[in-house]
């Protein structure tokens, strides 16, 4: 099994965020639900992993764990 990364939690994120089922507009309603400027932000996060700023609202918007959210740190 591969080690986690930043991506893998990021991927858990967006999973509540679906839109109908569908990834198309995720990334906007994350954006949206954390009162983020723009989707773009959450582009970045793709590759680099959701700062750890925003797990007061994650927790309380998604229900997911820390270790779900950024699997990375608990290898």
């Amino acid at each position: 099994m591969a080690k986690p990364t930043n991506r893998d939690g990021y991927e858990a994120v967006l999973k509540h965020f679906y839109v109908n089922g569908k990834r198309h507009g995720a990334k906007q309603a994350l954006a949206d639900a954390l009162g983020l400027k723009s989707r773009a932000v959450t582009d970045r996060w793709e590759r680099y992993g959701i700062p750890e700023k925003y797990s007061g609202p994650l927790y309380k918007l998604t229900g997911m764990t820390s270790q779900e959210i950024w699997p990375e740190n608990y290898r």
